[in-house]
């Protein structure tokens, strides 16, 4: 990586961070945003210097994952301490006491529990999808550790094109078998189909790129068919009076290779 493409990913870096606290502008009094610079600024200083083995800063990994807390599932700022500081035991020298004593045992509770499902190892996770969410459930004991975790694994799928194959192909099923239907069950639909649609990528490249490009070539012709199949429906509603919004959508890649695969 060259100093001019590290100094704009800081600048970006940065805007982002500036883009986490906006979020947070209306929902967080005086003494929750000191807490929010706090952990911005601990997870700068023991972070700056590390990189992932794409290149990428490891700061923007917990700070994209924060954004995402807020944004997607609209949790709070102790959701969002969580999703910044849960990379420091782990890589770097700053444990769960430290984190306690500056931002409290709730936080410092969540991270933990947030490490021991991470360190949860399944070798064939076809096989145990519904053991690993049963133990999970078991494990925690605050609903917001599941959902940063599905968040973190969102986050790591978009990026790991970096990894090696072996790896990108183990994280790959082990996403597609044990969270993308650990978000079904959880009524994340849209989490779900991103999971899916990232594992699919990795583990058939050629089915994937190959039903992606014919998704976008027909994509205009069934988005005119939605629409058309939609209209009739929204005037018969509203000539009863009533306030409502109806939406439509494609297929996703994955979804698509499954029908194929059927027919």
């Amino acid at each position: 990586m060259t100093f001019m493409t590290e100094n704009i990913e800081y600048k970006q870096l940065e805007s982002r961070k500036a883009y986490l606290s906006q979020l947070l502008e209306d929902d967080t009094g005086a003494g929750e945003k000191d807490m929010l610079n706090k952990a911005l600024e601990i997870l700068h200083t023991h972070c700056s210097e590390m990189h992932h083995t794409d290149g990428s800063l490891f700061e923007q990994h917990p700070i994209e994952v924060a954004i995402s807390v807020v944004e997607d599932l609209g949790l709070g700022y102790k959701s969002v301490l969580v999703a910044l500081l849960h990379v420091l035991p782990n890589h770097c020298d700053f444990d769960l006491k430290k984190i306690e004593k500056l931002f409290g045992k709730e936080v410092s509770g969540l991270i933990d529990e947030f490490l021991r499902i991470s360190s949860i190892r399944i070798d064939k996770p076809s096989l145990y999808s519904d053991n690993f969410r049963n133990l999970l459930l078991s494990l925690v004991q605050d609903i917001r550790v599941i959902l940063i975790k599905l968040i973190d694994r969102v986050h790591m799928m978009r990026t790991l094109s970096g990894v090696e194959e072996k790896t990108r192909k183990k994280i790959s099923n082990e996403t597609y078998h044990l969270y993308a239907p650990l978000a079904h069950r959880l009524g994340l639909y849209r989490m779900k189909t991103e999971l899916e649609d990232n594992a699919m990528r990795h583990t058939h490249p050629a089915i994937y790129q190959d039903i992606q490009r014919k998704l976008k070539e027909t994509q205009d012709e069934r988005e005119r068919y939605i629409q058309e199949f939609i209209e009739p429906i929204q005037h018969a509603i509203k000539s009863q009076g009533f306030d409502f919004e109806i939406k439509g959508r494609s297929k996703s890649v994955f979804s698509t290779a499954e029908d194929l695969s059927v027919s």
